[in-house]
């Protein structure tokens, strides 16, 4: 009988310890929601290969990861685009580019997001002349040590500083929003390519 009493009082303990156990990782993930939301820190997203990196009209290889880094919990100051590439393509062709991400060809006008149809120009000096162009980010290859910066138009910059930063609650949701339609939109882009 103390035997049985015994088995009783063990089964309750575990029941007990993953019950706190399942509490704590909920507290933590809201708690890292809540550290993405509010604070200052970098947010990664992997794009797993689904969208295409496609330099001057043509498909290089595939966009693998995606970082925004803030200034503050809802102005992003710069991004880092990691850029799966073949063996085929040298860095070369990168080097030698003044590398501008295309917002007049990219499916969400001006503003700037990863998606199937996001384009980066390879320009020269004289095509950049005169332009209002500024850094904005790094385009870095993946399982290669080189990594090159990128450029968008200050308007464009602008515009995306001023939407993050607005007051409204519903940014960070509407960033998430964007990024999952973004992927979405990339692996149904894929999707047809391969039928």
């Amino acid at each position: 009988m103390r035997n049985y009493w015994l088995k009783i009082a063990l089964g309750v303990l575990v029941i007990f310890a993953i019950g706190m156990g399942i509490a704590r990782a909920v507290d933590k993930g809201r708690d890292a929601v809540h550290a993405i939301a509010e604070g200052t820190g970098p947010i990664t997203v992997p794009l797993l290969g689904a969208v295409p990196f496609i330099l001057d009209g043509h498909h290089l290889g595939s966009v693998s990861q995606l970082t925004m880094y803030r200034s503050a919990p809802k102005v992003p100051s710069s991004f880092r685009v990691v850029v799966s590439l073949p063996d085929s393509v040298a860095s070369d062709v990168l080097a030698k580019c003044i590398i501008l991400v295309d917002p007049e060809r990219n499916s969400s006008g001006r503003h700037f997001n990863i998606d199937a149809k996001t384009a980066f120009r390879c320009l020269t000096p004289a095509d950049s002349a005169g332009k209002d162009l500024e850094p904005f980010g790094m385009l870095a290859i993946r399982s290669r040590s080189d990594s090159f910066p990128f450029l968008l138009a200050r308007e464009v910059i602008q515009d995306i500083q001023t939407e993050y930063s607005r007051d409204d609650d519903s940014v960070p949701a509407d960033l998430g929003d964007s990024i999952q339609a973004s992927v979405r939109r990339a692996m149904d882009s894929a999707n047809a390519r391969t039928h």
